[in-house]
C-alpha cells in the first residue's frame, strides 16, 4: 500500500488545477479568497502540490527501475491513475470551453496554462507509464516493439489511458 502513497500527489494535481480554475471562473476567486485568505496562497499551494508530484512521479520512477517495484505493481498504479485523472480532465475541457466563450481577450493567455499544465500531467505521468511498459517487457516477455510502442503512448494526451490499460492487461497475458 505505502507504494501507491507516491502517486497521490500525480493523481489530485488535475483536481486543484479544476477546483482553483472553477473557483476563478465561477465565483470571481471568491471561494479561493474564503479558503486559503487570498489568490497568492492558492498559487503557492498549487505550485507546492506540483513540486511534490513531481517529486513523487522522480521517486516512484526511480524505484520502479531500480527494481522496487514489479513492473505489473506500476503498471497497476499507473493504469489507476490515468483512469481516476479522467473526470477531472473532462470538467478542465469543459472549464476551458466556458472560459473561451465567456472571456475572449484573456482566451490565450488561459488557453496556455491549460495546455501547460495538462502537458505537465501527461508527462508525469508518462514517466510511471512509460518505465511500466519496460519493466513488463523485462519482467513479463511483453514484445519489446509492443513495450516501445505503448512507452511512447504513454506521453500523448488521450492516448495514454488507452496504452496505460494495454501494458496492464498485456503484463497479465504474458505471464500466463
Amino acid at each position: 500500500m505505502k507504494k501507491y502513497i507516491g502517486l497521490i500527489f500525480p493523481l489530485i494535481l488535475p483536481y486543484v488545477f479544476l477546483l482553483g480554475m472553477g473557483g476563478i471562473l465561477f465565483f470571481d476567486g471568491k471561494i479561493i479568497d474564503e479558503v486559503f485568505g487570498n489568490f497568492p496562497n492558492f498559487i503557492l499551494l498549487v505550485i507546492g502540490i506540483f513540486l511534490l508530484a513531481l517529486i513523487a512521479t522522480i521517486v516512484t520512477a526511480t524505484l520502479a527501475v531500480v527494481r522496487k517495484w514489479d513492473g505489473r505493481e506500476i503498471a497497476k498504479a499507473n493504469m489507476i491513475v490515468k483512469l481516476l485523472q479522467i473526470p477531472a480532465y473532462i470538467l478542465i475541457f469543459a472549464e476551458g470551453v466556458y472560459f473561451s466563450l465567456s472571456m475572449m481577450l484573456l482566451t490565450p493567455v488561459a488557453g496556455m496554462l491549460f495546455v501547460l499544465f495538462d502537458c505537465a500531467v501527461v508527462f508525469m505521468t508518462g514517466v510511471i507509464g512509460a518505465v511500466a511498459a519496460a519493466g513488463c517487457c523485462r519482467e513479463y516477455g511483453l514484445d519489446k516493439k509492443f513495450a516501445i510502442i505503448l512507452g511512447i503512448g504513454q506521453f500523448i494526451f488521450c492516448v495514454d489511458v488507452v496504452c496505460a490499460v494495454l501494458v496492464f492487461l498485456s503484463a497479465g497475458k504474458s505471464r500466463s
